[in-house]
């Protein structure tokens, strides 16, 4: 007697079927978390690009600040208004570096950059470490240099709606100005100048008494 095997194809198809659901679910979730993070990593490499540009140019901004109090310090010291909010930018003019009020629209890729920078007046300790202690107006125990500038450089650019900015700051000193200091006239006058050095002598007085080392008084006082 011959006996044959059965199978139920029913069955097997019906599980075959499954199993292709089961697989394309699974490959489809894969394939959108490929996707999330394949649109991350370009939303993260678009923002340090971004990043990458303002840095850049607020460095450049920094730079020719520094080349304006170089060659000419009244040119920083001697603008109008100063503060944290302050907003000035550098204009180029041929070779000339001029400082104007406002800010400068740059565009790098496509993105436009708004360039400025900030100017405050610094105040140092009144004792012989002479360190900066911030910014003025000078709170007792310290007194304003002339000689020193804070400069906070900015990049700002929309991002999402929102601001975004990349700042730099640094002091600016005036370190090629040569300093006269004279802290005694006893040695009475007559001494013309210009001097070398100085000595304790003066031109000429009316009215004054410098014959104490180190002070000057004025006759009658």
């Amino acid at each position: 007697m011959v006996k044959f095997k059965t199978k139920n194809y029913l069955n097997s198809r019906g599980q075959s079927l499954i199993e292709v659901l089961v697989g394309l679910g699974i490959a489809a979730i894969v394939i959108a978390g490929a996707s999330i993070a394949i649109s991350f990593m370009l939303q993260s490499n678009t923002a340090n690009q971004k990043t990458q540009s303002a840095s850049s140019l607020v460095q450049q901004l920094s730079d020719k600040i520094k080349v304006i109090g170089g060659a000419n310090w009244n040119d920083i010291y001697n603008l109008p208004t100063k503060g944290s909010s302050t907003q000035y930018y550098v204009n180029a003019s041929g070779t000339a570096l001029t400082i104007a009020t406002g800010t400068q629209s740059v565009s790098v890729g496509g993105v436009n950059y708004a360039l400025f920078f900030s100017i405050e007046n610094v105040c140092r300790s009144d004792d012989s470490s002479s360190t900066i202690t911030g910014t003025a107006p000078c709170v007792s125990g310290s007194s304003d240099d002339p000689s020193t500038q804070k400069i906070t450089s900015y990049a700002q650019w929309q991002a999402g709606g929102k601001t975004t900015q990349v700042t730099i700051f640094n002091y600016l000193t005036r370190w090629k100005n040569k300093v006269f200091k004279q802290t005694d006239w006893s040695g009475g006058s007559g001494q013309e100048g210009p001097l070398t050095d100085p000595n304790n002598q003066y031109a000429s007085s009316t009215n004054v008494n410098a014959s104490t080392s180190g002070s000057i008084k004025i006759q009658g006082f």
